[in-house]
This record gives structure tokens, sequence and C-alpha cells, in this order.
């Protein structure tokens, strides 16, 4: 009997002595330790850190650790530091030391080494694996105020990767929604995100602003699947179909455009459709030559029903047309000002029309520099 007493006595001292509690693989310390005999707990208070063999961290202010199970109930004001950097804030949370599984079902934030924060109604790490897990309302808000909605998430620290599931994802940056009447937007039932690429199964893409009765928008395009290329800033599409107030009007097998942060990049614009007395219907396919910040290229080709193909050319350098037809008579149009100062706006079609093989672009000295 006075050994018992002996060895509790020796026990407690040592609690209170040291405040450091080390398990198999985990390190605990605190302000103060407490311990329940009956209940084989022990209770840690006060500025409490707990250290795993992987060197994740807990941080709280109040923890219980059950030793035959090797179980750390942490509570109040909780902040977990993994070994790969991301910081996770909850209320509470369950740390199966055994298993390596920490549990949390509160409201949690998680963020990532970029500084994108993720709030979560619950989640569950799996330190063997650095893979968070979470279900029910989750909403991402990225570095440039962007919000991305999921119901189901998947979280690869090592692997530095994102799967989801019910994506809605909002663009709200300036760099991307240059017109405050713009919502741009894309919807898809499942979403992976590995470094540069971002691939959305059965997405939908829009900018046009949301109405309150949730009505379909104006066009948008919906795809079997999406890819977002952000080195490239583009997006690409696979069996895509563009609609019309939710009405299908084309189909695209392929198709690809730049993502909303391009401001100039070469590449097709809208076509239209001309009618005309005297040279029948027509088809206008502009296409942009994006030269430099301050120097670009339009090439717009009208192919009408009754007449030789018209070719359009607006850019700032000289132009100089030769029109065998007229007999050698020709005319130089040097840098004419535009509305903007910087551009020549030509159509030569308010002229004549000029065969393809008859017409000549030639670099002269600019006299309206940018």
């Amino acid at each position: 009997m006075k050994n018992k007493l002996l060895f509790k006595l020796i026990f407690l001292i040592f609690l209170f002595l040291n405040n450091n509690l080390y398990s198999d693989t985990l390190n605990i310390k605190s302000k103060t330790i407490s311990a329940n005999k009956n209940k084989k707990i022990i209770v840690f208070k006060g500025e409490v850190i707990a250290k795993d063999s992987k060197n994740n961290l807990i941080e709280t202010e109040t923890a219980e650790y059950i030793k035959d199970e090797d179980i750390l109930i942490v509570k109040d004001n909780v902040k977990i530091i993994t070994s790969e950097g991301y910081e996770v804030l909850t209320d509470s949370l369950k740390f199966d030391n055994k298993r390596g599984l920490i549990v949390s079902n509160n409201p949690s934030q998680i963020k990532d080494i970029d500084g994108n924060l993720i709030n979560v109604e619950m989640f569950e790490y799996d330190r063997n694996k650095n893979l968070f897990f979470s279900k029910g309302l989750i909403k991402i808000l990225d570095i440039l105020e962007n919000t991305y909605e999921f119901s189901e998430i998947y979280i690869d620290e090592r692997k530095k990767k994102i799967v989801g599931s019910d994506l809605r994802a909002f663009f709200n940056s300036d760099q991307i929604k240059t017109n405050p009447e713009n919502n741009p937007r894309i919807f898809g039932n499942t979403i992976s995100i590995s470094g540069n690429d971002s691939e959305i199964g059965k997405g939908i893409f829009t900018y046009c602003k949301m109405s309150e009765n949730k009505r379909c928008p104006a066009w948008s395009i919906q795809a079997e699947k999406l890819n977002h290329d952000t080195e490239k800033k583009t997006i690409y599409y696979k069996n895509a179909i563009l609609k019309i107030y939710d009405v299908p009007v084309f189909y695209f097998p392929k198709f690809f455009h730049p993502d909303p942060t391009v401001k100039r990049q070469s590449g097709f614009l809208t076509p239209s459709f001309i009618d005309s007395r005297n040279l029948g219907t027509g088809l206008v396919l502009p296409y942009f030559l994006n030269l430099a910040d301050d120097r670009d290229f339009t090439f717009t080709p009208k192919v009408y029903s009754k007449e030789n193909p018209l070719f359009v050319y607006p850019y700032p350098w000289s132009l100089i047309v030769k029109d065998p037809v007229a007999r050698a008579s020709t005319f130089v149009i040097n840098n004419l000002p535009s509305t903007s100062g910087t551009k020549t706006w030509l159509d030569l079609g308010e002229f004549l029309p000029v065969p393809l093989a008859t017409l000549y672009v030639k670099q002269f000295p600019s006299v309206h520099e940018t």
C-alpha cells in the first residue's frame, strides 16, 4: 500500500516539475499538467503545443491526452501548422495519433502556402498522405478575391492538387471583371486543379450578369470538358455548345479562347454578315494580330457573292496600294491620325475593291509615335 502511494506521489511530482509529455510519437508541453488516474487522462492548460513525428504542430490553450488510446482532444482557439506549411484555425478537434488522423466537426479555415483561404464546415486531415478532406458548404477565396464553392473537396499538400465536386467559380478580380455589370463564372460537376492546369468536367462558362430570378444567361458555352491553362491564359473546350438564352446554336468538337485576364491576344474577332445591292451578300471574318503593347494589325477579309474579295488593313504603318487595272496608278497613305491619335483606320472598301495579290504593306518612318 505504501509503495502504491509513493508511486502516485512520484508520478504527480514528475508531472508538475516537468511540463512536457512524450509518447512514442507525440511531444506535448504546456504551462500546467494534471492527471485523472481513473479516466487515464492527462490535462494540459496554458500555451499547449503538441508536435507529432511528422513535424505537424497543434497550438491551443486546453487539451486532454488519453494515453491508452493515444488520442489528443484539443479545445479553445486551435491552430494547426502542417509539415507542408498549411495553417488551420478551428474551435476544437480530435487527433488520433495512432492512425495519424485529425478530425474536426466545427467550422474551420485552411490557409494554403499561397495565401488562399478555404472555409469548411468540417475537415479530416491524414498526416500520412498529407491530404485534407471536407464536405458540405465549402468556399475558397483566392489571393485575387475570386471565390469558388464546392460540396466536396480533397486537397493534396504533397502534389499541390485539388479535386472537388459541384464547382461554382465566380471571378471577382478587377483584372478579370473589367466591366462591373459582368459576372464571369464557371460552373461544373467536377474539377481537378494541379499546377497551372484546371480540368472541369461537364462545365459551363459565361460572362453575363447574374439575374435575381436565376434566369438563364444571355449566352453561355457548355462543354463535356473544360481545361484552363493559367500559364497560356487560355480556356480549351471539348464537345462545346454555344447557347443563346439556353437554346443551342453552334456545336464545336474543339474550341478555345483567351481567359478573362487577357486584354490583347492574336485571334479571330467576331464575324458578321453584310448585304449590299451592288456587291451582294457577304461574310466579314476579321483576324487580330497582336504585335506589341502599342502595335497591332487587323486583317479583315470581306467575301462577297457578286464581287472579288475585299481586304481591310487598319494599321499604324504606311500602305502602298497598286492596282494593275488602273495602269500604274499609285497612292500612298502615310500614318493617318485616328481618333486615338496613334492608329490608321483605312477601309479600302470605301475606295475600290482590291485583289489580294495587288495589296502590299510597307513600313515607313512613323510620324505619330505613341
